[in-house]
């Protein structure tokens, strides 16, 4: 339950990071850091689960370090708002008004601190995605406190979901007492939320198995940075966030870079 209330409280922060950064963008940042705080957690063996470091150190850690550089470089990518809010910033400086001059000096300024707030957060929820297994597998690691644990995954399932779903579950009715019981909604998401649980609920159960089979050093990254290309895919054809060669240019190295990243550390099992 600990786990699922860590998984949600990361996944809160997705759509105020998705407003401040984009689709791409700021699911390949916390993708990224997700893929890290996993690996760290697995590979050393941190809050008391045992350290299991792959058997092929050598294109682990080079795997890890391609993931690593990947990740900085969509941070470089801006988004279809970033770039038309500079566009906006630029006319104002050709011209002589002071006014103007200013007002574009202090959208720069918000536009930088709405990134800054963005990346910040997609790095948090990243950490919170990475650690979010890190109590079943300090259960299953810990023998003499909980003799009986099962060492399978799919026994954790459930108490993992109901953790996500109290969590959730919490926040907002925080959130409805904050709106006096007027909380904003969109009647047309409420399908598309369902469908996207259902998605998510059968990918994490994937994730559970790939982590009791592999150990989280090798599944971490590798389900941690292939969902962020994919979304890199839906941004750029269909939501059209991420425009212009350069951007594209960025976005198509790190994305390279990532997948080899991620291709390598699958290849560290062996």
């Amino acid at each position: 339950m600990l786990g699922g209330a860590i998984w949600s409280m990361g996944n809160m922060m997705a759509l105020p990071i998705v407003q401040r950064l984009g689709l791409a963008l700021g699911m390949l940042i916390w993708n990224s850091t997700n893929c890290l705080s996993g690996w760290t957690v697995s590979h050393f063996g941190l809050f008391g689960v045992k350290a299991r470091p792959a058997p092929n150190m050598f294109l682990n850690i080079f795997g890890l370090v391609l993931i690593s550089f990947g990740g900085a470089l969509f941070s470089l990518v801006k988004n279809k708002a970033d770039s038309s809010d500079e566009n906006t910033i630029s006319s104002f400086n050709g011209k002589d008004i002071e006014g103007k001059s200013e007002d574009s000096k202090n959208s720069k300024a918000d536009m930088n601190k709405k990134r800054l707030i963005g990346i910040i957060m997609a790095l948090l929820s990243g950490i919170c995605y990475g650690l979010n297994l890190t109590p079943v597998i300090y259960i299953q690691d810990n023998h003499e406190k909980y003799p009986n644990a099962p060492q399978d995954a799919m026994p954790y399932v459930f108490s993992h979901y109901f953790g996500a779903f109290l969590m959730s579950t919490f926040v907002f009715f925080i959130y409805c007492l904050l709106k006096n019981n007027r909380p904003i909604m969109n009647p047309e998401l409420i399908l598309p939320g369902f469908s996207s649980g259902i998605i998510w609920a059968i990918a994490q159960i994937l994730l559970f198995l790939a982590t009791n089979n592999l150990s989280a050093s090798i599944s971490y990254p590798i389900s941690a940075t292939v969902p962020g290309c994919v979304s890199a895919v839906w941004s750029v054809f269909y939501f059209k966030e991420i425009q212009g060669k350069r951007n594209l240019l960025v976005l198509f190295i790190a994305m390279s870079i990532t997948l080899m990243g991620a291709a390598a550390i699958g290849m560290s099992k062996a």
